[in-house]
């Protein structure tokens, strides 16, 4: 039986973590609905997951929890989140639920675009007991599992499998399973719970309003657990540098530039 060639990358917990952020406003003379401000900033982090979507990565999971929010001295922030709150899971059928928090509502789905925001649009539609002062919102929106393309330099030229190493279970000639499609080919995590490739997080950070205004920001985090896409200067370097670009078209920015 011939031998498997290791590709000489790895897979790590914290190998590169990338940061943006996007301020959103809202302003109406007539007054401005709080729970619809925040369904929209749901909508702007489905948006970036699909542009990421685009060239880059396929999410086989979404997580989404919903939440009430507050005025907490001057600034609108998440109330404590009601142990009964929403909290919804989309994944693929033939794919093991493995949900972030406790207590998700499972959705066998196709991960897309129309998927994730229908979820969006039922987590704001589900009850919720509301205290006076209080108004829906979202909490955290998670992408834990993914498939992503693979550059074409490393895809071997036979066999299912892409060979790395598990750096953070000192495991090594670990075969990852490659899914090969006519535009690429394209490779995620195997069934013994090492990490994704690539992972997202999209959560709120601040805001201020009042009568008139409402503004908040929303935070992504892009987690790379695979050193092929964050050594510099590799191709798929290039293809997470490319990726993140169309997101700072979108109006995403680095915090505190």
């Amino acid at each position: 039986m011939q031998a498997r060639e290791n590709s000489g990358h790895d897979i790590y917990k914290s190998g590169y973590s990338i940061e943006l952020e996007r301020a959103l406003n809202w302003t109406s003379g007539s007054g401005v609905i709080l729970s619809q401000c925040e369904h929209e900033a749901a909508g702007h982090a489905v948006a970036a997951i699909v542009a990421l979507s685009q060239d880059l990565l396929e999410p086989l999971e979404f997580e989404i929890l919903q939440c009430a929010m507050s005025h907490s001295y001057g600034a609108p922030l998440p109330v404590e989140p009601d142990p009964t709150s929403g909290h919804l899971y989309l994944k693929p059928a033939a794919i093991q639920p493995n949900p972030m928090y406790v207590g998700a509502t499972v959705v066998d789905t196709e991960v897309y675009e129309s998927s994730m925001s229908e979820a969006v649009d039922t987590l704001f539609a589900m009850p919720y007991d509301l205290s006076e002062g209080q108004w829906l919102s979202w909490d955290v929106i998670l992408v834990g599992n993914t498939l992503v393309r693979l550059p074409e330099s490393l895809v071997p030229t036979t066999g299912d499998h892409l060979i790395v190493d598990d750096i953070d279970n000192r495991h090594r000639d670990v075969p990852m399973p490659l899914t090969r499609r006519p535009g690429g080919t394209w490779v995620g995590r195997d069934g013994l719970g090492r990490w994704s490739p690539i992972s997202l997080r999209v959560h709120r950070e601040f805001g201020n309003s009042d009568t008139d205004s409402h503004e908040t920001t929303i935070r992504l985090d892009i987690s790379v657990h695979w050193s092929v896409w964050w050594n510099e200067g590799s191709p798929g370097r290039d293809m997470l540098d490319r990726a993140v670009e169309s997101l700072r078209e979108m109006g995403w920015v680095t915090p505190g530039s």
